[in-house]
């Protein structure tokens, strides 16, 4: 099994877990994060794959105890003996994911790359699928879009 197909699967099975009224939101939640990341990423040089499984695991605490207070903290600390316990990724792919899941929430603070990564896509994927959410950040939505040159209008009320 390879590194994306092993934390798929442990993210897969924190989502199963979830009432059907929730599973659908959180699954394209979750998977629309990573392709986001794994796509801001290769605009930026990075790593696709490193960037793809934060975007899985960054919101898995939140669902799997059903509450978002200090999520991106607790979901790194949750994420933490996973990661390692796997011995797929090295000591510092694993600081590089876990960092992400854990400043991910905090989108008014300027991190690391992959943090920024995991910021940005966090805020690319609600406003991609419709979601009104993304006009509470225009400034950082503003600045991805044009440095992915995706052409934009925002109604904001």
């Amino acid at each position: 099994m390879n590194r994306v197909e092993a934390v798929r699967a442990y993210a897969d099975k924190i989502l199963s877990a979830l009432p059907p009224e929730k599973r659908q939101a959180a699954v394209l939640h979750t998977y629309g994060i990573a392709e986001c990341c794994a796509l801001i990423a290769l605009r930026r040089g990075l790593d696709a794959e490193i960037a793809f499984v934060s975007g899985l695991l960054h919101d898995l605490y939140a669902y799997w105890v059903g509450r978002y207070l200090c999520h991106a903290q607790s979901g790194a600390e949750m994420a933490r003996p996973f990661l390692r316990d796997l011995y797929l990724f090295s000591e510092e792919e694993q600081i590089l994911i876990l960092s992400a899941v854990y400043r991910h929430a905090n989108k008014e603070l300027v991190n690391g790359p992959y943090d920024e990564v995991l910021k940005d896509a966090d805020t690319l994927q609600p406003f991609l699928s419709g979601s009104a959410q993304a006009a509470s950040l225009p400034s950082r939505l503003t600045a991805l879009l044009a440095e992915l040159r995706i052409p934009h209008v925002f109604l904001l009320a």
